[in-house]
């Protein structure tokens, strides 16, 4: 590959990294290309990016840019997860592809500026979307408002119920 080429990924690269909410490192060692073909088109779906990339050209990549404090964790076989519309997703992804995959390892995860270590990516991966949490709230707001309405109902019957006595 030559250095024009070279070039033009990292900066292909730079730009997935910039747009990028949180992001996986996983080690790919002994899994066929298949499988990982299977990861990428769920990863598709929802909205992750999952880069095979060489470990040299990663780190060129991470200069600079918001996630640059994982340079020193590229070594071995790494795929490279990169969440753009829910940093949840691509947490999710990569512990179902976990799940199922007994090579495939989760290294770490990066979110807000932190690292996630291995440990605590269940927490990460179980972060509710935008719509679960307008949902819980459309929910908690609908139940609270026919719970007052029932009082006034309530209060009604009782002021009758006393004019009657």
């Amino acid at each position: 590959m030559n250095l024009k080429k070279k070039k033009e990924i990292i900066l292909k690269i730079k730009k997935i990294i910039n747009k990028s909410l949180s992001i996986v490192i996983s080690n790919h060692k002994y899994i066929n290309s298949n499988i990982i073909n299977n990861l990428r088109k769920k990863a598709r779906i929802m909205y992750v990016k999952v880069l095979l990339i060489r470990n040299t050209l990663l780190k060129i990549a991470f200069e600079n840019t918001k996630f640059s404090f994982l340079k020193k964790y590229i070594s071995g076989n790494n795929i490279i997860c990169f969440s753009i519309k829910n940093p949840a997703f691509s947490a999710r992804l990569c512990k179902e592809f976990e799940n199922k995959n007994k090579n495939f390892k989760i290294k770490l995860a990066a979110f807000n500026g932190k690292i996630i270590k291995k440990e605590n990516i269940n927490k990460l991966a179980m972060l509710p979307t935008l719509n679960e949490i307008l949902s819980k709230l459309i929910y908690v707001l609908k139940e609270i408002s026919i719970i007052k309405f029932l009082r006034v109902l309530n209060n009604f019957k009782n002021k009758k119920f006393k004019k009657l006595k």
